[in-house]
């Protein structure tokens, strides 16, 4: 991790009140100040030059200062680059994501949004503009970093040149964390994308198998789909009285519920016990259960699909 070398500090620097104040601003910012900053708090461009000199601070932007000391953390990175757009620019694209804990985002991109009217502002991140004004609640503060919202960032997923699976793992992951209302993404893709969009086609199609709580429950949905099998009701809750029989993952007309394991396995005594009584309660309802693990679902498809088709089958028969 770079680290701006400090030199000893100066009597009179100590004494400077100016110094003082941004290096209390920059110690809420990740470090960073910016130069309408330092203005507002009486040090001028020539004070901030011969604090350059003096190394007391170091540049980091077209318009953003470190004092010495600082490490460059990718959150530095980001307010440096808030910084040199100003006030109406925030972190978007994958960098939004990453602070928002997304899924398969990382924290190594510097992605920042920007309204097409101050498309001249320049700093050495990457920039993308956009001419749709901002909704309420599309900016939303992460760790002190202003950023784009999850449904925006989706709806902007274009502007970032997200992959289709980056798409995906945003829609997922923001509906599974309740950052996002599926019901009022889908309107928001419809009202505000033009009609003939290919990313406007890109994010319907990307909604279609939503529901699932987990990538194996969407990649289940998806075949479900591609087979021209019926949509499953999804997440059903069976109850005794009060009490909580189960809630299964997709069940199928005709009383056939399938469940999907993943990885993960159940270790303790316990869990299978439940498990168990899980099943012979559900079977006991007149419900005939069928597991697919990660596997089958990813590795064996066709199989999966003749096993589910044949369940149906001699229910139905």
């Amino acid at each position: 991790m770079r680290r701006f070398s400090v030199r000893p500090l100066r009597d009179d620097l100590a004494m400077d009140t100016r110094f003082t104040a941004l290096a209390a601003h920059a110690a809420i910012n990740h470090g960073v100040f910016a130069t309408r900053t330092a203005h507002r708090l009486g040090a001028s461009d020539r004070l901030l030059h011969e604090w350059l000199q003096m190394g007391r601070i170091f540049r980091v932007g077209t318009h953003t200062f470190v004092c010495a000391g600082t490490p460059m953390t990718w959150h530095t990175e980001l307010a440096a680059g808030l910084g040199d757009l100003g006030p109406r620019a925030a972190a978007g694209g994958r960098s939004a994501a990453a602070l928002q804990h997304l899924d398969g985002f990382g924290g190594q991109f510097v992605e920042l949004w920007l309204p097409r009217g101050q498309r001249s502002r320049q700093t050495n991140a990457t920039v993308r503009t956009c001419s749709r004004p901002l909704q309420a609640g599309d900016i939303v503060t992460v760790d002190g970093i202003r950023c784009l919202s999850a449904e925006r960032l989706i709806l902007d997923s274009l502007l970032f040149r997200f992959t289709p699976s980056e798409i995906h793992n945003a829609i997922d992951s923001a509906i599974r964390m309740r950052l996002v209302s599926e019901r009022r993404l889908r309107k928001r893709i419809l009202d505000e994308l033009p009609t003939n969009s290919p990313h406007r086609r890109r994010l319907v199609g990307a909604l279609i198998d939503l529901g699932g709580e987990s990538k194996l429950e969407r990649r289940f949905l998806a075949l479900i789909r591609q087979a021209g099998l019926p949509r499953p009701h999804l997440q059903r809750i069976y109850r005794a009285g009060a009490r909580t029989i189960a809630r299964v993952d997709a069940e199928f007309e005709g009383d056939v519920i399938v469940e999907l394991d993943g990885h993960g396995t159940h270790a303790s005594r316990a869990q299978r016990q439940r498990d168990a009584q899980r099943r012979t309660e559900l079977t006991l309802l007149g419900k005939r259960l069928i597991t697919f693990t990660y596997d089958d679902v990813y590795g064996r498809p066709d199989w999966a699909l003749d096993q589910l088709r044949t369940a149906r089958s001699r229910l139905a028969a």
